[in-house]
């Protein structure tokens, strides 16, 4: 069961890139065919050296609204390979975890084996090409190449849809019976392949070739068998080939049985979830895909519902989640609509609305990849006549809009999508028909946006100020491998924004005061980077700075009890951060000095000084010699002084009796008794 690359590791141990869908992998656990289904992308169109398929009106190539992916082409590419590629398959054939192609080249009846290197080249595998149609006076065209195991062994191995070339066929090819095969060539799991062996379709013209399980049988290893669904063009038939274990297969009961007009491309799935794979079929005569139901015993019965009706001349289909509801989906490369119609299944295998997308002109192949990296299934379409690729985008909920296109090769015919460079990113490979080429186109789709740094210089302090001139300088990185910064983009304060082309811009501050500066990046994809901000603060003034003390000193500058010296700070701009707390001077002395330093959060500081005097020891007083008694009326010379050693003597008084006197005053004593 073939139909797209899924996300996460195959049977064989490899990564390969692609979406990650919960629904379909539990089904593929659930049956056990997980083993090949990463490997195939439907390749249904028909080599035009042959018999081209209808090629109705021409539609003018879509404009793209936003450009959000990108890819480059790989070293070395276009590779060339065989002559006129229809088809081009993918997986690990080596065994060394790097993802490679298989190309089938319809006029050199080989297929063309590359080795992928793990950094978007390839390599010939040895032995290669292979001869898909090997025997005496015969020949084969390739049309169609799926990966499968065909004999349980854990290794990839090759299915190549092709028309036999003989002399029947040659007859045949009158009346349009040239009959169809495929063959089976055996991997060895080091890159290289057995010798082709052809298998009847029953049918006509072979155009595209599917991997199922249509039995549910397994290997005693728990590896499903896979057997083979082929479109029959010529013969409106599908063929169902039983796989016999080993790589051999016969024809399933009723097979080929009718599909429809002109099939062109099947793919595989377990559409109503009861076990049994069922099958999408294109039929490019009918514009409609036909849903068929599978009985499980490599039977199938129409849904009630089928066909589904699409644009005009469908080429390829290709199957996906595209809602994330769980169930199959499907678009469809509509070659003479040039669009691509999307059908939302229901889980039961009926699709009841169709969208139609214009693409390029005449899209031949279909393949599906989160090329943008969002989660959400994407498309990519080969456009012949435009000599593109063209990406839809998906929006998670099954619609699409178109985002850009990409040139490849002449005619590219077949598009499929791997991992080829080791990133995890889904790459593409399209096989030019015309080129005789092979271009890998690698994913640089960069999501990511650039991340700015701004740097101060000076840097602010801790409080987040600058007490001089600042420059910031913008600083913008985009991930590595992503696009690059286009532009930084920034505003101060409510002034307009400013776009500065490139990936570093300074901006430079002297005055006094605070910006507010909001910048973000640009990169050249288009990610934004989310706004930052930052503030810018300078003040240059230092902050004020008052001493006071308690209490005051007398007139004399001094105090005779302890003394509180307090400083009053305060800035205007940052405000203050530190401010010297109040001193007790409790100590006498003269001239002592008291220093308070004020600081604001910008880092500027100022000084205040206070001088103190403090003596809080009274003076020293002499007074005469006295004698114990004196007579009445007697005289008496009083001489008295006082002293200070600190402050100084400031003033003294002295009485007697009562009466105010100075030193060396002679009294007379007629004051009898005591005289104080």
């Amino acid at each position: 069961m073939v139909f797209l690359l899924c996300g996460g590791a195959d049977d064989f141990g490899r990564r390969f890139s692609g979406p990650s869908l919960g629904a379909i992998e539990a089904s593929m656990t659930r049956k056990g065919e997980a083993d090949m289904k990463p490997f195939h992308i439907e390749m249904p169109h028909v080599p035009v050296i042959l018999l081209p398929l209808l090629m109705a009106a021409l539609l003018p190539l879509t404009t793209a609204s936003a450009q959000s992916i990108s890819f480059k082409e790989a070293t070395n590419s276009p590779v060339g390979v065989g002559v006129h590629p229809p088809s081009v398959a993918v997986a690990d054939f080596n065994l060394d975890g790097n993802a490679d192609l298989a190309i089938a080249n319809a006029s050199d009846n080989t297929v063309t084996v590359l080795l992928g290197n793990g950094n978007g080249t390839f390599t010939p595998a040895s032995k290669s090409p292979y001869t898909v149609v090997a025997c005496f006076l015969c020949n084969g065209v390739p049309t169609s190449v799926a990966v499968g195991d065909f004999n349980g062994d854990g290794k990839p191995d090759l299915a190549i849809a092709n028309i036999p070339i003989g002399l029947g066929s040659l007859i045949g090819a009158v009346t349009g019976h040239v009959g169809g095969q495929v063959a089976i060539l055996l991997g060895n799991g080091d890159g290289t392949f057995q010798g082709a062996n052809n298998f009847g379709t029953g049918g006509d013209f072979p155009t595209s070739v599917a991997v199922g399980n249509f039995k549910n049988r397994f290997y005693n290893n728990a590896r499903p068998y896979n057997d083979l669904a082929v479109t029959n063009l010529n013969s409106g038939k599908v063929s169902i080939l039983l796989n016999n274990g080993s790589g051999s297969f016969s024809q399933a009961a009723g097979s080929p049985f009718a599909v429809g007009s002109r099939p062109s491309s099947v793919a595989v799935f377990d559409f109503d979830q009861d076990g049994n794979d069922d099958l999408a079929v294109a039929n490019a005569g009918d514009s409609a895909v036909a849903i068929l139901m599978g009985n499980g015993q490599a039977a199938f019965t129409p849904n009630t519902n089928s066909p589904v009706a699409v644009g005009g001349g469908p080429s390829a289909l290709v199957l996906a989640d595209f809602n994330g509801d769980g169930k199959m989906d499907l678009a469809v490369a509509d070659l003479s609509a040039s669009a691509v119609s999307v059908s939302l299944g229901d889980g039961t295998g009926t699709f009841p609305t169709v969208t139609d997308y214009p693409v390029g002109r005449s899209p031949s192949s279909i393949a599906v990849g989160d090329f943008n990296k969002d989660g959400k299934l994407d498309l990519v379409v080969a456009n012949r006549l435009n000599g593109s690729v063209i990406f839809l985008l998906g929006d998670g909920k099954g619609a699409f809009q178109p985002a850009r296109n990409f040139s490849v090769g002449g005619d590219p015919l077949s598009v499929a999508v791997g991992d080829f460079d080791g990133d995890t990113e889904p790459d593409v490979a399209v096989a030019n028909l015309f080129s005789n080429s092979v271009s890998v186109v690698l994913n640089t789709t960069d999501i990511v946006p650039p991340a700015t740094i701004a740097t101060l210089t000076p840097p602010a302090n801790g409080n987040g100020w600058n007490k001089t001139s600042v420059s910031v300088t913008l600083n913008a990185t985009d991930n590595a491998g992503g696009s690059g910064v286009k532009e930084i983009h920034y505003t101060i304060g409510a002034t307009p924004e400013v776009v500065v082309a490139g990936a570093s811009t300074t901006l430079n501050f002297s005055a006094e005061g605070t910006y507010s500066i909001a910048f973000h990046a640009v990169d050249n994809a288009g990610n934004t980077e989310a706004a930052q901000s930052l503030s810018v603060r300078i003040d240059e003034t230092p902050p004020t700075i008052t001493a006071s003390q308690s209490p005051s000193a007398n007139a004399a500058g001094w105090n005779k009890s302890d003394v509180t010296v307090s400083f009053t700070c305060s800035d205007a701009l940052s405000q203050i951060d530190s401010c010297t707390p109040p001193a007790l001077i409790s100590t006498e002395g003269g001239n002592q000095t008291v220093t308070g330093t004020a600081t604001d959060r910008a880092g500027n500081s100022a000084t205040a000084t206070k001088t103190i005097n403090l003596d809080k020891t009274p003076p020293v007083l002499t007074m005469p010699a006295l004698a114990a008694s004196y007579t009445y009326n007697a005289s008496l010379t009083l001489a008295f002084g006082a002293t200070d050693a600190l402050s100084g003597f400031a003033s003294s008084q002295a009485t007697l009796n009562g009466s105010p006197i100075i030193s060396g005053t002679t009294v007379t004593l007629n004051h009898p008794g005591t005289n104080t």
